[in-house]
């Protein structure tokens, strides 16, 4: 039998004596979760979001408070909105957590057997499950652990893949997703329907929900597994929602910039030397959702940079783009199922995630009749299983078959584009970033 991690008599201690083994198992769910899990809160660096309500309800309002009290410490109060709060484990807490997880043992591994189960009614259909090498896993928690010790816990390993990922954040999701191989045999591979129609990761682990960097660790070297996905998916909806709705208007701009997208972007990190391209890449998606053209207080670093506004003045091209962008949020917006009274933001994300919804499942039924083996669904890609040296090629020939069949019923998507990677090479590229750790730039993302 399992060691526990909370015991009854601690449950008691913090909660009474009602529902004592039921609230066991949900503390100890719990203090998992925030070691190397979800809800991670987008705002404070290595946090979790907690719902202090629904905690209440588990516990009780005395029995919330009294293990916030003895388990976490506070990161910062002064956002606005549902999650304004970070948390983490304190120290004794997040040591117990680990020592806790070390103790499982590889051997009681469940088998992996894996079942096709499809996602509801939209035709896909995915394994509920996908392998994992727990020998290689391991091999890799070592390098983590070896890492740590010389460059510490602080240390941003994968700056230069546009990460803000520090290497305990990573130690701690991979000795999780440890413990979830074990029990489960792999990564959990089922979904959930969000409020915008798209398909979430049903587990904390599913390959969705884990950060990219720790995805492919726990992946590992699979050279016929790749990762694709839509290149710049809601920019180049948005185009053609707005050419098919309005064509008397152009976005000569916005065709530009999704067809020499790498060039624009050399073009901006030239005059902006230290920023990442992982935040010159954000700043055309920003502005389609209401950033200001310029602002200090941005949360991406290119928007934000003092030099960005005689940056503009020099690249007249981007300041049209801004303008371009900002006429198409506005009347898009206008064709949202959402109500009005919603944020015009909230309104234009869920109007273009229900489009990328609709293009990848048509797509993902095109790819499943061609005898494409699916892994997995990650909004707007898919990990697939792939023999072919590069099946980009290949992979946009389904993706244009998409687009005329949307032409056909009125709908214009001729800037929708894919690129494929395959997941060997992704862990060799994060794997390298373990042995050569640098200080995120500022701005990154996770």
């Amino acid at each position: 039998m399992r060691p526990r991690l909370v015991s009854e008599d601690e449950v008691r201690e913090i909660c009474g004596r009602k529902f004592v083994e039921q609230r066991r198992q949900h503390l100890e769910s719990l203090l998992i979760r925030s070691f190397g899990g979800s809800p991670r809160h987008n705002k404070y660096h290595n946090s979790v979001a907690l719902s202090v309500q629904s905690m209440r309800q588990t516990f009780g309002q005395a029995g919330a408070t009294r293990l916030l009290m003895r388990y976490f410490v506070r990161v910062g109060k002064h956002l606005q909105g549902k999650w304004s709060t970070g948390f983490r484990l304190n120290p004794n807490a997040a040591r117990r957590v680990e020592e806790h997880l070390l103790r499982d043992d590889p051997l009681s591994r469940k088998p992996f057997a894996p079942t096709i189960r499809p996602v509801a009614d939209t035709g896909l259909s995915f394994p509920d499950s996908l392998p994992v090498d727990l020998a290689q896993l391991e091999r890799t928690l070592d390098t983590v652990r070896a890492a740590l010790r010389v460059r510490g816990e602080d240390c941003y390993y994968a700056a230069s893949l546009g990460s803000s990922q520090s290497l305990g954040a990573l130690y701690r999701q991979l000795l999780a997703v440890r413990r979830t191989v074990i029990e489960t045999g792999g990564l959990p591979s089922t979904y959930v329907p969000t409020k915008d129609g798209r398909w979430a990761g049903e587990h904390d682990h599913h390959p969705l929900r884990l950060p990219r960097p720790t995805r492919f660790l726990a992946l590992g070297e699979r050279a016929d597994l790749w990762d694709v996905d839509l290149s710049n998916a809601h920019l180049a909806i948005a185009l053609g929602l707005f050419e098919t709705a309005y064509p008397e208007f152009e976005l000569p701009m916005l065709r530009a910039y999704l067809h020499h997208r790498s060039e624009w972007l050399d073009a901006l990190c030239r005059t902006l030397p230290g920023v990442s391209l992982d935040d010159a890449k954000g700043v055309a998606r920003a502005w389609l959702y209401g950033s200001k053209r310029t602002n200090p207080g941005s949360q991406n670093a290119v928007i934000r940079a003092p030099r960005f506004p005689a940056t503009l003045e020099g690249l007249k091209v981007w300041d049209h783009l801004y303008t371009e962008l900002r006429r198409a949020a506005e009347l898009l917006t206008l064709d949202s199922p959402l109500p009005v009274d919603a944020r015009d933001g909230t309104r234009l994300s869920y109007l273009l995630t229900g489009w990328e919804t609709r293009i990848m499942g048509r797509l993902g039924k095109r790819l499943l009749d061609a005898g494409v083996k699916l892994e997995a669904w990650l909004y707007d890609g898919f990990l697939l299983i792939q023999s072919r040296a590069d099946p980009t090629e290949r992979l946009e020939g389904f993706l244009h078959d998409v687009a005329r069949d949307l032409l056909a019923e009125g709908y214009r998507f001729d800037s929708l584009g894919l690129k494929a990677r395959n997941v060997e090479g992704l862990y060799a590229d994060v794997s390298s970033c373990l042995s050569t750790p640098t200080r995120v730039p500022t701005g990154s993302t996770h």
